[in-house]
């Protein structure tokens, strides 16, 4: 080939070379002018709050779950998609990138995925993830992580396994716990009874001691049956030294709907785990639940949010160890803009730095979004007031509340995901330390 021929064809080849970077630098920035005019939004309704996107991703994603899975001292997040099936592991990029959206990994795909949590389950010191899974899948997934850590955000090196024993269920939700307190976790968990779904699944609580050896052999425990389970929280609610199971079931038949505790039996495992109603709460459709201490007492409060009334009801703790306190409810529904709003998710945290914990709840339709109670007074069931934190959203789906210092400012901002209007995994970042409080 010719000198001039060589020159003309290297120069054609950094033409095209010019022009893709070119492409690609602007289609770049694009995407980055884009999400600065997502995440620089201020929320509606006046206040300073911020909406900041984890993942726009789409597929219905459902839930938070927090986990440092890289122990880089940063929580990341868990999310399994109901639509797509993806289970997506979102790594906390820094405190300098988090206007953008988070670096990811696609740790398996099965259809229905409504519940997806980090947990090292063969003790190799990296994290696997539990997901739970209704509709065509009906069963329990482990999705085990690649041996090398290096290897951890390549998808292409993580390995989805059916537990076996798990198939046929409607699964909802999931919780690490030592049931038999062994040394070793295993896993509480709830499904759906989806039998007017003609899917003929049971529901059901149980629990699934993990495998010793193989991974695959895992062992089958029923606890109780359960109709529409939505918080599964172990805590010792009656002082004996083992974890119990706080349960709230929305949907159910007359001896299971409502709020109410399974008594862990203690050393005969799989003996009759007694079910009791918190007070005042058997019939009721109680969704995701908030602990905390509202009013400084030490004592664990529940805000309970009510499915179909745009209430919110709150109870001691100390009702379940003979504290004759019924609890008070506190009606909202005058506060909501349009009334076709049903509160999904409570959590309870003193996000003004005030000393007083307020209560967040989020909300499913209407155009409320996302808010919280403010305690007018030092009184736990006396004044609350309604403020307004999001509702940028029509007819909106969000899900579990949960707190975590994104930003490392020192408040509490809020993390959860919305799957009707597309905008995905989202944390609000809190005003309170910028504001001066």
């Amino acid at each position: 080939m010719k000198k001039n021929d060589i020159i003309i064809s290297l120069s054609i080849v950094l033409f095209i070379a010019l022009i893709a970077i070119y492409e690609l630098s602007s289609q770049s920035a694009q995407a980055v002018e884009l999400e600065a005019e997502r995440t620089s939004e201020t929320i509606s309704l006046g206040s300073s709050w911020k909406l900041h996107v984890i993942s726009s991703r789409n597929g219905g994603p459902d839930g938070v779950r927090l986990a440092d899975v890289n122990d880089d001292g940063w929580m990341d997040v868990v999310t399994a998609f109901e639509n797509s099936g993806d289970i997506l592991i979102a790594l906390h990029p820094g405190i300098e990138r988090l206007n953008r959206p988070w670096p990811f990994v696609v740790a398996g795909n099965v259809p229905r995925g409504e519940d997806a949590f980090a947990i090292d389950l063969n003790g190799d010191g990296n994290m696997d993830i539990f997901s739970s899974h209704e509709g065509d899948a009906l069963s329990l997934y482990v999705h085990w992580a690649p041996s090398d850590p290096e290897d951890y955000w390549n998808s292409d090196l993580w390995e989805s396994e059916r537990i076996e024993e798990s198939a046929g269920h409607g699964w909802l939700f999931a919780v690490p716990m030592d049931v038999n307190e062994d040394g070793r976790v295993d896993i509480v968990a709830g499904s759906k009874d989806d039998s007017f779904n003609e899917r003929n699944s049971i529901g059901a609580i149980a629990w699934l001691e993990t495998p010793t050896e193989d991974r695959e052999d895992w062992l089958f425990h029923l606890i109780d049956h359960a109709g529409w389970p939505m918080t599964i929280e172990p805590i010792d609610l009656d002082s004996d030294g083992d974890l119990d199971i706080l349960l709230s079931d929305r949907n159910s038949d007359d001896e299971h709907q409502g709020l109410r505790w399974l008594e862990n039996p203690g050393e005969d495992w799989d003996e009759e785990w007694k079910s009791h109603f918190v007070t005042g709460f058997k019939g009721e459709r109680p969704m995701f639940i908030g602990l905390g201490d509202l009013d400084g007492d030490d004592i664990q409060d529940l805000a309970v949010p009510l499915d179909l009334k745009n209430e919110m009801a709150i109870v001691s703790l100390a009702v379940l160890s003979g504290n004759p306190s019924t609890g008070k409810r506190i009606s909202v529904r005058s506060n909501l803009v349009t009334g076709d709003e049903d509160f999904k998710a409570a959590g309870i945290a003193d996000i003004d730095l005030d000393g007083v914990a307020e209560i967040v709840l989020s909300t499913v339709g209407g155009n409320i979004g996302i808010g919280y109670f403010d305690q007018a007074s030092d009184e736990m069931f006396n004044a609350w007031v309604w403020v307004p934190i999001f509702d940028a959203l029509q007819d909106p789906k969000y899900d579990l509340i949960t707190f975590y210092d994104v930003d490392g400012d020192g408040d509490e901002d809020i993390l959860t995901t919305e799957e009707n209007q597309g905008l995905g995994i989202i944390w609000l970042e809190n005003p309170a330390i910028s504001s001066g409080k």
